[in-house]
This record gives structure tokens, sequence and C-alpha cells, in this order.
């Protein structure tokens, strides 16, 4: 795009930075907001890539505030840093709760070994956030994607 905007794509990269971020204790950042128009901000250990346009996420309090908070609004906003190399990642986009079982459970083994030992019974649920935008980068590279 003519303004140096590209279209949303998770990468190879991307992907196992995002994935691998429990493992390399640089966990994300979820913010949501709730119903009374609070915002929440929690670390994710489970957020994968998911497809090139998606991420997913296994929560594992399906009582929890941010499953409460998706019916009524739906966008969650994530940060992703390592101070190392001065990378960020802000991601934005809409999550919905998995209703497939082997979608959820691919989900739940795809997480970290880690995340998975805090829920092995498997009460958690799984959601897949469709990425509408990602910006930021370092100072060899900037990332401006809409999707």
């Amino acid at each position: 795009m003519a303004d140096g905007t590209t279209p949303v794509h998770i990468d190879d990269e991307m992907a196992a930075r995002i994935g691998g971020a429990f493992d390399d204790k640089k966990p994300l950042v979820v913010a949501y907001v709730d119903a009374d128009g609070q915002a929440h901000l929690s670390f994710r250990g489970s957020t994968q890539g998911f497809s090139d346009t998606q991420l997913a996420i296994w929560v594992r309090e399906a009582g929890g505030g941010l499953l409460k908070a998706l019916p009524n609004n739906p966008r969650l906003s994530l940060m992703y840093r390592d101070t190392a190399t001065k990378l960020s990642y802000l991601i934005y986009g809409r999550a919905s709760v998995v209703t497939d079982p082997a979608v959820s459970q691919s989900i739940y083994d795809n997480s970290p070994q880690g995340e998975r030992d805090r829920d092995p019974e498997q009460k958690g649920v799984a959601i897949v956030i469709d990425v509408d935008a990602i910006e930021g980068g370092n100072a060899d590279k900037r990332i401006n994607m809409r999707g």
C-alpha cells in the first residue's frame, strides 16, 4: 500500500516469537473491556499463531473475566515485547470462543507445557482472535499491517 501499510500476515518468525513467549519469559499482555466499561490487562502464556491472520489462546479459567467480556465486546489488544531486541508487536483483533472440540484440543495441545500443567483437566476454553491490525517493530524494521 502507498502509505507503507501492508496486509495482516503473521509470518513464521512472528508466530514463533508469540508461540514461544511463555518459555522465553515474555508472555503476551492481553487487554479487554468488561461489560461495565472497565479495561483489564492479563498475561496470556498460551497465546499462539493459529493462521496467517489469526491467533489463539487457551483460557484456563472458563468463568473468568475475559470470557465474560467477549459477548459484549469481542475486541482485544495484545502486546508482545522483547526487551533485548527492542522488538514489539501491538496486535488488535476480535475474539470468539471455539466450539469445535477438535480445534479446542489442538489449541490446548499447542500451548506450552507450563500452561497445560496449570489446567491438566482441560477445564479451560479456547478462543481464536481474528487479527485486524499489527503495529510495532524495532530499530531495524517497522510493522504496520491492516486487515
